[in-house]
């Protein structure tokens, strides 16, 4: 029989035990890993001492890998802006700094782009970037077999226009999509940059509608994308003079 002093000291060991998995865990059992922590695990494709327009985007959508936490890591307008319209997205590195983590607090210390967590996305974008996307569904039941749906197990796109993308989309949004191939209500979307991992059908289009600044409408049969006039706010006017002067490039 166990005695009285070693019960107390079994009691306290538990106590003690639960206490740390509580401190560990919380009430909702086992702590999940946060999207930074997620990030921070992902080493950069290749070590750069400077993050500009000529290397940043391609290198920070190679470097992000599949996860637990974070399905897709999104370019919005305003973040692609910065790089290929204003010119003037420019982060160093520290020697110490290989992960992806690291990149993107340097971009959002050192330049205009921002940095969100809209779950399960992650977004770079600027002050006039909605982070919502506009998505309206007609039919009840359509929503929700997009939602159960599975799109590609990859996607890396890297400044890809509409033409380039519209197949993949009609594909499995399964309905007959416009605008069409070459046509000129597509000549103002703007060109997608993203990577991803296992999304449905429904986080693809949002993703799709983000990075590309367009609103979907979803029927049965059909689906259409159409510009989104939407604006958050204004850019800084920071460096915008110097893109006018000769020489700039």
């Amino acid at each position: 029989m166990n005695s009285p002093t070693f019960q107390a000291k079994l009691t306290r060991l538990a106590s003690c035990l639960a206490a740390a998995v509580w401190a560990f865990a919380g009430p909702g059992g086992l702590r999940a890993e946060s999207w930074q922590e997620a990030l921070g695990r992902m080493p950069l494709a290749e070590p750069v001492a400077e993050l500009n327009r000529g290397n940043a985007i391609p290198l920070i959508l190679k470097s992000f890998k599949r996860n637990e936490r974070v399905k897709a890591l999104v370019f919005l307008p305003g973040g692609i802006d910065e790089f290929y319209f204003f010119r003037r997205a420019r982060a160093t590195l520290p020697p110490e700094s290989a992960n992806l983590l690291d990149a993107l607090v340097a971009l959002t210390n050192q330049t205009h782009i921002h940095l969100a967590w809209r779950p399960p996305f992650v977004l770079l974008h600027g002050v006039q970037d909605p982070l919502e996307p506009v998505i309206k569904v007609a039919d009840p039941g359509l929503e929700e077999r997009l939602r159960r749906k599975l799109f590609e197990r990859r996607v890396l796109w890297n400044d890809r226009d509409y033409d380039s993308t519209r197949d993949l989309m009609r594909f499995y949004l399964a309905v007959k999509l416009s605008p069409g191939t070459g046509s000129p209500g597509s000549l103002h979307f703007y060109r997608c940059s993203l990577a991803a991992f296992d999304l449905t059908v429904w986080e693809a289009t949002e993703a799709f509608c983000l990075a590309g600044k367009v609103t979907a409408t979803l029927e049965k049969r059909r689906a259409s994308f159409e510009c989104d006039g939407r604006f958050a706010g204004t850019p800084p006017l920071d460096g915008i003079k110097e893109m006018f002067l000769p020489g700039k490039h």
